[in-house]
């Protein structure tokens, strides 16, 4: 039997690498509601990527707070989340 099947996919698939998700482990975030540029928030807001999990053939990053635990797909983190990278000073004033 030479029955050709075509898989349709919906959604993005450009999400992390394994290596880009590592990378960022233990980097500081703020969700961006609450995220003011020359501003340091409040500690409560401050979080940090505490993991990486492959979950259906997709890396995904886990977030800790000071009273809640996200996991979030790269899209997820773009729209809902700023990442202060290790060299970013600037952005909260310090």
């Amino acid at each position: 039997m030479n029955a050709s099947r075509v898989i349709e996919t919906f959604g993005s698939w450009g999400g992390y690498t394994l290596e880009e998700a590592v990378s960022l482990m233990n980097l500081h975030v703020v969700k961006k509601e609450h995220f003011k540029k020359n501003k340091t928030p409040d500690i409560e807001k401050l979080g940090y990527i505490a993991g990486v999990v492959s979950l259906n053939d997709e890396i995904e990053i886990i977030v800790k707070f000071h009273e809640e635990m996200l996991q979030l797909t790269k899209e997820a983190v773009s729209q809902q989340i700023h990442i202060i990278p290790d060299d970013d000073d600037d952005d909260f004033g310090i």
